[in-house]
């Protein structure tokens, strides 16, 4: 790749931080709740809450993935996620049909809300959770060091909005719609991208800019 030229620099260093992004593995998506609104609503910490909204099944799927999207607070960590698959069809979610604990593949998106709190797109595997056509409610809960991860709202639709509880077993209306999507891609998600640091991203201008500065005196 030529970095040198007018203009070319700047398109060199975003070329050499996306060329560590991990491309998505092959997968069909059988559930998609919507993109996610970067904070242009509510946005709702599941590390204090559980958070759960609702999905449709049209015939027999084995769920394999889970992708959401959330915002955190700068240096909060989240490793795992806590999930769990409710049955459905009524306002809020009913008995619970299986769960369990994952780890997580964390992705930075590039954007970032009210200048403060980045957006990423998590990943993690599901066991092969099998369930016939009907009505769900998948539910997740983050257990961080501290709070401060925001699982993101998406655009109203025809689905029950979501519920939360603060472990007291009573589910209220958050009278919005989370963002998510389901998957039945066997195998790990992909390898995440670390969130970018500004150190990360001088390094890489200012290496940009020496290697610039040699090649003119060797012109």
């Amino acid at each position: 790749m030529k970095c040198l030229g007018k203009g070319r620099l700047a398109a060199c260093a975003a070329a050499v931080i996306v060329a560590g992004v991990a491309g998505p593995a092959s997968a069909d998506t059988v559930y998609d709740n919507g993109a996610p609104l970067l904070g242009n609503g509510r946005t709702f910490d599941f590390g204090i809450f559980t958070v759960a909204d609702d999905f449709s099944l049209g015939g027999t799927t084995t769920l394999n993935g889970v992708t959401f999207a959330k915002l955190q607070n700068p240096g909060v960590v989240m490793t795992s996620v806590d999930w769990t698959i409710y049955a459905g069809g009524g306002s809020t979610p009913g008995a619970v049909i299986t769960s369990g604990s994952a780890g997580i593949s964390e992705t930075f998106t590039g954007r970032i809300s009210g200048g403060t709190f980045p957006e990423t797109s998590v990943t993690f595997s599901l066991p092969g959770v099998i369930l016939p056509a009907g009505n769900y409610w998948l539910g997740l809960s983050a257990h961080s060091a501290t709070f401060g991860n925001f699982w993101e709202n998406t655009d109203a639709n025809a689905s029950h909005t979501a519920a939360q509880t603060a472990g007291d077993g009573v589910w209220l209306d958050t009278r919005e719609q989370m963002s998510f999507s389901l998957d039945d891609a066997a195998g790990a998600p992909p390898t995440g991208t670390p969130l970018p640091s500004a150190a990360t991203a001088g390094m890489v201008l200012m290496g940009g800019l020496a290697f610039r500065r040699r090649a003119r005196r060797t012109a």
